[in-house]
């Protein structure tokens, strides 16, 4: 078992702010003080990104906390993509309650 599923089922029996801070300790322990720095790059880039989304009432509060967790665990190469798959996948299952909303009206 990777080391970091035990950090990652702790992180959410405790909320959010534990999730970033267990991606920013693992960053820290496997990429060194740049891994550390990079990952808090990335929670404030991520962050700042989903709440300006979030003040155009286009997604929820959920994801302005969920891609800086997510982010400091995946680091700075790989949150362009996780946001993108994020944002593609909320789409869909957007579409997929409207569809399934109207089928079920009807």
């Amino acid at each position: 078992m990777p080391p970091s599923l035990p950090l990652l089922s702790l992180g959410t029996a405790f909320g959010f702010w534990v999730r970033i801070a267990l991606g920013l300790i693992l960053r820290r322990l496997l990429f060194g003080w740049k891994g550390l720095a990079g990952a808090a790059m990335v929670c404030l880039i991520a962050g700042g990104a989903m709440f300006v989304v979030y003040a155009e009432r286009a997604m929820g509060a959920g994801d302005v906390k969920l891609m800086p967790a997510i982010g400091s665990l995946v680091g700075v190469g790989h949150t362009g993509v996780v946001l993108l798959a994020t944002a593609i996948c909320g789409g869909l299952l957007a579409i997929g309650y409207a569809v399934y909303g109207r089928r079920v009206r009807s």
